[in-house]
C-alpha cells in the first residue's frame, strides 16, 4: 500500500488514487452503519468522504469528475435499492 501511494505521488495521479480510496472508505462506511449502532455519525462520516472523493476526482481531471459524479448519482440510488431488497 505504501509502495502504490508513493508510485502515486511520483506520477501525479495521488489525487485520482484519493478520489478512489475515498469511495472505499464511504462503501466500507455504509456497510458498517448498518451493523455498529453510532446514531448516525458514521453516515454524516460517510457522506463526508462521498465528498471528499468527487472533490479529489475533479481535482484530478474534469472528466474523471464527471464520470465520478455520473456514477454515484445513478449508481448509488441502485445499489441502495439492491440492498434494501437484500436486507
Amino acid at each position: 500500500m505504501i509502495t502504490l501511494l508513493a508510485q502515486a505521488t511520483e506520477s501525479g495521479t495521488s489525487t485520482l488514487l484519493w478520489g478512489f480510496l475515498l469511495l472505499g472508505a464511504t462503501i466500507f462506511l455504509i456497510a458498517l452503519e448498518l451493523i455498529v449502532p453510532s446514531g448516525g455519525i458514521l453516515a454524516l462520516t460517510s457522506g463526508a468522504a462521498l465528498i471528499g472523493s468527487i472533490t479529489a476526482f475533479f481535482m484530478h481531471d474534469a472528466t474523471a469528475g464527471l464520470v465520478a459524479l455520473t456514477s454515484v448519482a445513478i449508481l448509488g440510488p441502485l445499489a441502495a435499492w439492491f440492498g434494501w431488497k437484500w436486507w
